[in-house]
């Protein structure tokens, strides 16, 4: 055994053969209360040294976001002087210790590991997999939340809104898709509360917070994630754009982002049938390669044609752009040099939208923002 993470794990099996009272079988398990403790530190140790061995760079990766994060968190907390900000547990989890987190990957295939039940080379490659699977998604929706919170500290908010919207019980969600009839969606009502649930579902898609912005002079709503409706809206705002969920809207990890001098306007993003057309699509591109969809060089957002934003869309990256990628900024179509025997002479990546490489610099945010204001001053003239 010379990899590291077997040394703890041979000495979990060290502990475990000590101790007569400890059953791990196929199919069976008994681990006494009176070892539990010192037991899971074996097999904890076990987790984390595979972690930090196939994945080194685990932590070093997400430090960034985890320190802008938090920064921005605090300040979107102290301007609007909240009582309590809540998000996904498992997302905060990762935002302090992504190498916690990742470990709960680790806990089935462990102990199908101990019983005999897959080998050694299986284990690794199950382990490494989900990993890597569940880094990437928690980085992209860690990534995605704090642009989102970046945007809310950057557009100046006086007041946050929300509307209220409950996850309804099994049973609940049975009524709502047995009720043809549908359902008022409430009023945005103001709050000292914000709570972002990515994992939410709910009767209807309603936004993840409204805020009323010094800058602009209006109010302006977020959502960070599609979610399926249960059921219709009976009340939905006339003064909105609706279109209709058979048109083919994917659920991607878009931020959409609404404007409106009535926040009532705002109230609903979708439900069982439509959804309201944004104003702005925002969406977030994580992974090392994230100009490729499908192996091919690509950087067309998933729902731009479908939801056609009023204001335009972006495409937000921490990720440099590859040398061999060249953007012209007068035309926003990349030239893909060196690829013309795999994709032909002259292809080009055609972007439906501006292209911002912010890295972990909110600053880099700031043609939005002044987006949002020239559509305002526009508005106003």
């Amino acid at each position: 055994m010379s990899d590291k993470w077997q040394e703890y794990y041979s000495r979990l099996n060290t502990f475990i053969d000590s101790h007569t009272d400890i059953v791990v079988e196929p199919s069976r398990v008994v681990i006494p209360q009176s070892v539990r403790i010192e037991y899971y530190e074996h097999f904890n140790n076990v987790r984390k040294a595979f972690i930090r061995e196939k994945h080194p760079n685990t932590t070093s990766d997400c430090l960034p976001l985890i320190n802008e994060y938090k920064k921005t968190r605090d300040n979107v907390i102290q301007i609007l002087e909240l009582e309590k900000m809540t998000i996904d547990a498992s997302l905060e989890r990762f935002l302090i210790n992504p190498v916690e987190e990742l470990m709960v990957d680790l806990f089935h295939p462990l102990f199908d590991l101990l019983k005999g039940k897959i080998d050694f080379d299986y284990f690794e490659s199950l382990c490494s997999d989900a990993i890597t699977k569940s880094l990437h998604s928690y980085f992209k929706s860690g990534y995605e939340l704090w642009v989102m919170l970046s945007l809310v500290q950057m557009l100046e908010p006086e007041k946050l809104l929300s509307v209220s919207m409950r996850q309804p019980s099994d049973v609940g969600a049975v009524v709502y898709l047995s009720d043809k009839n549908g359902i008022e969606v409430p009023p945005p009502a103001e709050t000292k509360r914000l709570c972002i649930d990515i994992t939410r579902k709910a009767p209807l898609m309603v936004p993840d917070l409204i805020i009323h912005s010094k800058i602009l002079g209006k109010y302006i709503s977020f959502r960070q994630q599609f979610n399926n409706s249960l059921t219709n809206a009976t009340n939905a705002s006339e003064a909105r754009e609706w279109i209709p969920l058979e048109s083919g809207i994917v659920n991607t990890g878009s931020i959409l982002i609404f404007t409106a001098g009535d926040p009532v306007e705002l109230a609903l993003v979708g439900d069982a049938k439509k959804t309201c057309r944004p104003d702005i699509i925002i969406e977030c591109r994580t992974t090392d390669d994230w100009y490729k969809i499908n192996g091919n060089h690509n950087i067309d957002l998933n729902n731009k044609k479908i939801l056609n934003p009023k204001f335009g869309s972006y495409i937000v990256t921490p990720r440099d752009i590859p040398s061999e990628i060249d953007i012209k900024d007068s035309t926003l179509e990349p030239t893909v040099k060196g690829l013309s025997d795999q994709f032909g002479e002259g292809s080009h990546i055609k972007p439906s939208g501006d292209v911002l490489v912010i890295g972990f610099d909110s600053s880099n945010l700031a043609p939005i923002i002044g987006n949002l204001t020239d559509q305002q001053k526009s508005s106003i003239e």
